[in-house]
């Protein structure tokens, strides 16, 4: 009788140990994902500063991952990348806008083939991820 009753503990407790185990599996990846996820594909804006003929450039690059579609907007003037490769960057120019201007990224990431987008404000000789 004993032995039944050591069993059926054992039991429980390697069932509970099991169900612990794959909670903590599913939470240490969810965590994961909200810290590490937006940063594998993450887009660098770095803004300098504006010419003397009244343009205003910035670099534009891919992080750590390739990404696709991207579309800077600065005022009602647009730009768009079809695709950058990983460590990639491209040159953009626009008209000079005020230190301080928002504009709206967007980009897909082609692997998740999911969207995504932000703001970032112009800082002349500085940069923002997106």
């Amino acid at each position: 009788m004993a032995a039944l009753v050591i069993s059926i503990v054992a039991v429980v407790l390697s069932i509970s140990a099991f169900v612990l185990a794959i909670f903590s599996y599913l939470d240490g990846k969810r965590i994961k994902q909200e810290i590490v996820g937006p940063l594998d594909v993450a887009v660098k804006v770095r803004w300098d500063k504006p010419t003397t003929e009244g343009k205003l450039s910035c670099e534009v690059s891919a992080t750590f991952n390739r990404v696709s579609e991207i579309k800077l907007t600065v005022g009602t003037e647009e730009r768009t990348v079809d695709q950058l490769a990983k460590a990639d960057y491209r040159k953009l120019e626009f008209p000079v806008v005020k230190e301080g201007t928002k504009y709206k990224l967007t980009y897909t990431d082609p692997v998740e083939n999911r969207r995504h987008s932000g703001t970032g404000i112009v800082r002349y000789e500085d940069s923002d991820y997106i």
